[in-house]
């Protein structure tokens, strides 16, 4: 007697129908600036951009309940894999049906391990893994750690350097960059690197973004964009935020990528009670270019253990950013 597959099955069991693109993550972490980067992409005729949907971190549930019940370790078997893509992928449909565009877009916290098990799903997804150096980062949460930012983003990093957010901070991007980096070179075909500060300061790094994802460009819509971008920086700010909040780790706070400026008390930093606090209000400012050295460097490098210091310039180099302060050699 042979047994029946109904009509729902073998739509879960088909193979995924080819669509006009690949889907699009952006991977990246809090106080990132990727606001920048949400705001070109989102500009496109052809990308449905969002962020903290939670599609991601949800197939990165569903794939782990699937191992289990499996016992499969770390792959995903067929049937698993099919399950999960009907699942997102209706939560995708949705989404692009809803703003009439071809290809989704998602600026996501998400861990690292969860776009790996992403691709699994969905092999030709494209992932745009968004950095910045560890110094403006650092700058960035600490003044927005002066306007309450705190959550779990940083929460156990603040306990593991209790009265010390800068090496706090500095710890919470040396945890969320070193696997970006791992997937940039486990998935080099993937994977494109993308610098806050490039995207800052040089015209020509959204026309390589573009090229990577197979995006036409749109003359006038990019004049557009840039304009509105120059005003929203007049005003002091990133640039528009993606719909809704972000995946893993959230953080909210002042706005991203404005350092506090110097007046006469001196730096932008300021001791109190054994830590760095802002002093000040944050107008617009240029960002810094990666390659030279920050002015705030020798502060930073006061306040962060030399151990992790040693790793965060690892991954600086790696990056092509300059050291922060000077490491001790090895006694």
């Amino acid at each position: 007697m042979y047994q029946t597959i109904d009509a729902a099955a073998w739509t879960l069991l088909a193979p995924a129908e080819p669509g006009p693109g690949s889907h699009i993550i952006v991977l990246t972490y809090a106080q990132s600036g990727a606001e920048r980067l949400s705001t070109l992409l989102a500009g496109h005729s052809s990308l449905a951009c969002t962020a903290g949907t939670g599609v991601i971190p949800l197939c990165e549930q569903a794939a782990s309940t699937w191992r289990t019940a499996e016992a499969s370790g770390s792959t995903l078997s067929t049937l698993a894999a099919a399950s999960i893509r009907a699942m997102a992928g209706s939560m995708i449909s949705v989404i692009k049906s809803r703003t009439g565009r071809q290809r989704w877009c998602e600026i996501s916290t998400a861990p690292a391990q969860s776009a790996r098990t992403f691709l699994q799903i969905y092999p030709e997804t494209q992932i745009v893994c968004f950095h910045r150096s560890c110094a403006d980062f650092v700058h960035s949460a600490i003044r927005g750690l002066s306007w309450g930012l705190g959550g779990p983003a940083f929460a156990t990093f603040a306990a593991a350097h209790p009265g010390n957010p800068v090496a706090a901070a500095a710890a919470y991007w040396h945890a969320c960059t070193e696997p970006l980096l791992a997937l940039e070179r486990d998935q080099v075909g993937h994977c494109q690197r993308v610098r806050y500060e490039d995207l800052a300061s040089h015209p020509a790094e959204s026309d390589r973004i573009h090229a990577f994802l197979g995006l036409r460009k749109e003359a006038d819509r990019g004049r557009a964009d840039g304009d509105a971008d120059a005003s929203r920086a007049g005003r002091g700010g990133d640039g528009a935020r993606a719909s809704g909040g972000t995946d893993g780790a959230r953080a909210s706070g002042g706005a991203d990528g404005a350092r506090p400026s110097r007046g006469a008390g001196g730096g932008w930093l300021s001791r109190e009670a054994g830590g760095m606090v802002s002093n000040g209000t944050a107008p617009a400012r240029r960002p810094r270019t990666p390659d030279t050295p920050d002015r705030d460097a020798t502060i930073l490098a006061g306040r962060i253990p030399s151990s992790l210091l040693e790793q965060i310039n690892r991954l600086h180099m790696e990056l092509g950013y300059p050291a922060i302060g000077h490491v001790p050699a090895p006694s």
